[in-house]
């Protein structure tokens, strides 16, 4: 068994290719909270497109792996580059949905206070008001 095990240190292909996924999705993380914290125009894309890169490479890794983690196969590298793919598209749909407007008061929503006169938190106009 331990004939199977490569030391930590050893570099495979496989290995450098989860690695580089890990990477890759990290850096769409990154992209998608700073994008949540400041929105911009392209950050979101960017969080969406890295994580998404990260996150098909990663499976593809873990999908052609021979062997569990220690074996060179990159396992370990191709499951964090899932978990952090998935955080960076998660973090840039919502920093892409925010950045568009689109977490602000639906149509259906605004057609609904129009009709009852409320404003789009809900709250009644008081009756003796002119407009």
């Amino acid at each position: 068994m331990s004939s199977l095990l490569l030391a930590a240190d050893t570099f495979t292909t496989d290995r450098v290719v989860a690695t580089a996924a890990a990477f890759v999705a990290l850096a769409g993380a990154i992209a998608g909270a700073f994008a949540l914290a400041r929105p911009a125009p392209r950050r979101p894309i960017v969080a969406l497109i890295t994580g998404a890169a990260g996150l098909l490479t990663g499976v593809l890794v873990v999908a052609t792996a021979d062997g569990g983690p220690g074996t060179g196969n990159g396992v370990v590298g191709g499951y964090a580059a899932i978990v952090l793919g998935v955080i960076a598209v998660v973090l840039g749909g919502l920093a892409l949905r925010v950045s568009r407007g689109l977490s602000q008061v639906s149509p259906s929503t605004r057609r609904l206070s129009a009709s009852t006169g409320a404003d789009a938190s809900g709250a009644q106009e008081p009756n003796n008001v002119r407009k």
